[in-house]
């Protein structure tokens, strides 16, 4: 996939945005696609793409096959992370809340959500 393409399909992100809890901390998710660098950025029930820029929340690194296959619903991040085909810097409960944010065809990857659960006053979030 040509550079461009990997472009197009983080820029499409921003229209595939189904949002989150109510209570969504904001966030900023640097994906580093190949040679590609885009911050989204996710805050107020909205979310944005823009150059990268200042500390991300986590970074997902990735390769162009990869990132086409995860956003064509083929597979998830979790299951490209298992096989060594996707990388985390910084949070991984960040980066496990974020591909849950965004609509994404049902071609056989796993579909994933994370909750908030509070129990005697600590929160724990379940995938």
């Amino acid at each position: 996939m040509a550079g461009n393409g990997v472009g197009e399909l983080i820029e499409q992100l921003p229209e595939r945005f189904r949002g989150g809890p109510s209570d969504l901390a904001p966030g900023r998710f640097r994906l580093r696609v190949g040679r590609t660098v885009r911050d989204v950025v996710v805050a107020g029930g909205s979310c944005h793409v823009e150059r990268s820029q200042g500390t991300p929340d986590t970074e997902i690194i990735t390769d162009a096959e990869t990132w086409a296959a995860i956003a064509q619903g083929r597979t998830s991040g979790i299951e490209a992370f298992a096989q060594g085909r996707l990388n985390i810097r910084g949070s991984i409960e960040a980066s496990l809340r974020f591909e849950p944010l965004f609509e994404r065809p049902r071609a056989g990857g796993l579909i994933h959500a994370m909750e908030e659960v509070s129990a005697g006053g600590l929160k724990f979030s379940t995938l």
